[in-house]
């Protein structure tokens, strides 16, 4: 599944320009919209796992990014239900160019402390919006006694086919696994 990160994609608000999602988490809140989003994707797991499209007790998550800042405490409220996560291009302390009023870093480090499935954490080496520093930060706060750091050169857009391969194949191994 894929869920649209808060005021984009389908929850996007006609007429907003690219960075307007920025103004609009300021205004309802970065807190409200963690939470928001953590419950909309509680309810759409419990809903595919209704309809038989998935098995809501063995759960992979994949985030980069808004995915990964957003995915945290899913993944946290996920429990044992979560069977492995991998999460990127996001950390602790973001560039100027991000607003603060982003930021929920009370809920980020209180769920990192909860996700005890294995986790690989993705970093571009020189990512611009999320230096590493902050992102090792986070890597340090996994409870996960099977989390794997790959780090990568390059900046926060960079992707690389190779490390979509190595994503997959870690989902992939960790669902068979459990």
């Amino acid at each position: 599944m894929a869920i649209d990160g808060p005021f984009h994609g389908d929850r996007s608000v006609d007429g907003d320009a690219p960075l307007d999602y920025q103004r609009r988490i300021a205004q309802v809140g970065a807190r409200s919209v963690h939470q928001s989003m953590r419950d909309d994707s509680l309810a759409a797991l419990a809903v595919a796992d209704q309809l038989d499209w998935v098995d809501e007790q063995r759960v992979a998550f994949l985030g980069m990014s808004m995915g990964a800042r957003y995915g945290l405490p899913v993944c946290s409220a996920l429990g044992t239900r979560l069977k492995c996560a991998v999460l990127g291009k996001f950390g602790l302390t973001q560039s100027d160019d991000l607003p603060e009023t982003l930021a929920a870093n009370d809920m980020i480090t209180h769920a990192a402390a909860n996700i005890h499935a294995p986790v690989l954490q993705h970093v571009q080496w020189h990512d611009e919006l999320f230096p590493h520093d902050g992102q090792f930060e986070l890597f340090d706060l996994f409870a996960s006694t099977e989390k794997v750091l790959r780090a990568r050169p390059g900046d926060h857009a960079l992707t690389r086919l190779d490390d979509e391969i190595a994503w997959r194949e870690y989902v992939g191994a960790n669902l068979e696994s459990n």
